[in-house]
């Protein structure tokens, strides 16, 4: 979830990917009080249940596995580094922790996942209940049905 200051409007994402690249775009910065993503050790890849998510400052990622998220390509993340390290092992990609995650690395995957038919484009925002909660997906692919929610992020109040 994201909630933003001010309005208190809760977002959603789709995908690791798509929560850092807008998490990280400079007009974002300032308005974000804590992110939070699944711990990928603690649920299925296919359903990830929102009951196991954890900071996302405190995680540990794998970029470039062989595993496909809801909208294609997508950093998997982990409560620890030994749960990261036996991903990597099993689906390949290399170690990441959440101060290696930048633009640039951002633009470097989505330059790499061009070729994939899920690859992200662009991103928008789009409601999904009457409580203002909107779910950001690339919007040249989104599939409700296959959205998955890979992180939750919060806004500060102020």
């Amino acid at each position: 979830l994201l909630e933003e200051k001010n309005s208190g409007q809760v977002r959603k994402f789709c995908s690791t990917n798509d929560l850092f690249s807008y998490a990280l775009q400079p007009e974002n910065l300032h308005t974000i009080h804590k992110i939070y993503v699944h711990d990928m050790s603690e649920v299925e890849w296919s359903s990830p249940q929102d009951s196991k998510m954890l900071d996302a400052s405190k995680a540990w990622y794998v970029a470039e596995h062989d595993l496909q998220g809801a909208m294609g390509p997508t950093i998997a993340s982990f409560k620890t580094e030994m749960a990261a390290q036996h991903f990597q092992s099993e689906h390949g990609g290399y170690l990441l922790t959440y101060a290696e995650i930048n633009l640039e690395l951002m633009t470097k995957l989505l330059l790499n996942s061009s070729g994939s038919s899920n690859s992200v484009d662009c991103l928008s925002s789009v409601p999904i209940s009457n409580t203002g909660e909107a779910s950001i997906c690339s919007a040249s692919i989104m599939k409700a049905t296959r959205c998955r929610l890979d992180m939750i992020m919060v806004f500060s109040h102020s």
